[in-house]
C-alpha cells in the first residue's frame, strides 16, 4: 500500500497527519509491540468481512490504530535507511519472513544467510548494519512477542509456552524475555490479568 491509495491529497488532510507520518516511518520498516498487534488483528478480522464503504471505515481505523500506537520501533535506524535501496530493503524482508515462518523451529544461520547468497560472517554483517540488531535479538524478540501472546489468551504453562515459542531452554527463555518485556513471564501473565479480570 502506497501513501496515494486513495489519491495523491487524500493524507494531506490535517486530520490525517498521523496515518501520513505513519507511511514516512514505514521506510524504514516497522515492528509492531503486542499490543496493537491484538488491537489491529481485531479490525482486520472485520475488514475481512466487511464489504464495500465499510471496508474503507475499517481500513481507515486499522491504519489509526497503528499510527498512534505507542509500541512501535523502526526495524532499520534513521541512518542506515538512508542508504537502504529497494533490493537491500527486498533482502532484509526475506529475512524477517522467514523468521515469521520458522521462528518456532530451530533455525540455523547457514541456512538464512543462503536465501540472500551469503556467508555467514556476511550475513551477520548485513543484518547488523541494516537493522541495528543481532540476528538473533530479532529472532528472540519474533519469539518472544509469539510468546506474549500464548501468556494472554491461554492457559498453557510457562514452560510448554517457553518450548511452543522456539526456545530450548527455560532459563534462557526467562532471561530473555525479562530483557524484552522488562518482566518475567509469570508477570506479564498476572500483570495482564489484573489489568484484564473479564478476559479469560
Amino acid at each position: 500500500m502506497t501513501e496515494d491509495f486513495l489519491g495523491q491529497d487524500f493524507l494531506r488532510k490535517p486530520e490525517l497527519r498521523k496515518i501520513r507520518g505513519l507511511f514516512h516511518h514505514a521506510k524504514r520498516g516497522l515492528e509492531v509491540g503486542m499490543e496493537t498487534k491484538l488491537r489491529a488483528t481485531a479490525k482486520i478480522n472485520q475488514l475481512k468481512t466487511a464489504e464495500g464503504f465499510h471496508q474503507m471505515i475499517y481500513l481507515l481505523e486499522l491504519l489509526g490504530i497503528v499510527a498512534e500506537a505507542e509500541d512501535l520501533n523502526p526495524i532499520c535506524s534513521e541512518e542506515y535507511s538512508l542508504d537502504l535501496d529497494a533490493t537491500n530493503l527486498n533482502r532484509v524482508k526475506v529475512v524477517y519472513d522467514y523468521i515469521i515462518q520458522h521462528f518456532q523451529e530451530e533455525i540455523k544461520i547457514k541456512t538464512v544467510a543462503e536465501l540472500l547468497n551469503l556467508t555467514e560472517v556476511a550475513f551477520y554483517k548485513f543484518i547488523r548494519r541494516h537493522t541495528k540488531k543481532t540476528f538473533i535479538s530479532i529472532l528472540n524478540e519474533f519469539r518472544i512477542s509469539y510468546a506474549s501472546k500464548l501468556l494472554i489468551s491461554s492457559d498453557k504453562s510457562i514452560s510448554q509456552i517457553c518450548f511452543e515459542s522456539g526456545f530450548n531452554n527455560a532459563s534462557y527463555f526467562n532471561r530473555k524475555f525479562k530483557e524484552v518485556m522488562n518482566q518475567t513471564p509469570h508477570e506479564f501473565r498476572n500483570h495482564y490479568k489484573s489489568r484484564n479480570p473479564n478476559r479469560k
